[in-house]
């Protein structure tokens, strides 16, 4: 369970961005969380995966309080941004490095997300293109076998047939009892792989 309790946020002396937001969210989900730009999408997803501690109230993931960065909590979270930063190292050495923090992890699963996504493991990841550095980011995420996965605007610069490929890979994942939640623009896209929509407007979150 994914809870929000009387949350509040601003950034400085601005006015809140967030005030006594209230939400919960089962697991075994997508979860598609829409509003227009600037609405706080990327701030919200920071604060239930612990990037951005909250003013007043409390978030509760799985039990844990996302801003203690528990390390058990993070080998159960995996979050890829918008904004995609990449290390200058070759795939298989990023693997190497990473997994130990992420005791789920399945090689050969990430290894035929690889292939699905035809992109070979031996590329250094700077030199690879925004589109794939994502594919990348994703195909270790769901091989961290984590218990939710937390994507913003995945399928931005993306053609429509790789958006579709992309947001399948996330619903098998949740089919296996896993959750998502997904910062999307694309009405069409929720409204296809979505569970359940979050919408944010002023601060609010609806949900249908």
């Amino acid at each position: 369970m994914i809870k929000l309790s009387n949350l509040s946020f601003r950034y400085g002396k601005k006015a809140d961005l967030f005030h006594s937001l209230n939400l919960e969210l089962p697991e075994g989900n997508i979860y598609g969380l829409l509003g227009k730009n600037g609405a706080g999408k990327t701030t919200l997803l920071k604060l239930i995966s612990g990037l951005k501690f909250p003013k007043s109230g409390t978030a509760s993931v799985f039990g844990y309080e996302p801003k203690k960065r528990i390390p058990d909590f993070q080998a159960d979270l995996y979050f890829i941004p918008e904004e995609l930063y990449v290390p200058n190292m070759k795939i298989n050495s990023y693997v190497n490095i990473y997994t130990p923090f992420y005791p789920k992890f399945d090689n050969n699963q990430f290894l035929g997300h690889l292939t699905e996504f035809e992109i070979p493991l031996d590329s250094n990841m700077t030199e690879l293109s925004y589109g794939q550095k994502k594919k990348v980011l994703l195909s270790f995420g769901l091989a961290t076998n984590c218990r939710l996965l937390i994507l913003d605007e995945p399928t931005s610069a993306l053609d429509l047939r790789h958006q579709h490929q992309i947001l399948q890979l996330v619903k098998r994942f949740v089919a296996r009892g896993n959750t998502a939640i997904i910062a999307i623009h694309d009405l069409n896209l929720a409204s296809l792989y979505a569970d359940t929509a979050v919408v944010l407007k002023h601060g609010r979150l609806i949900k249908f």
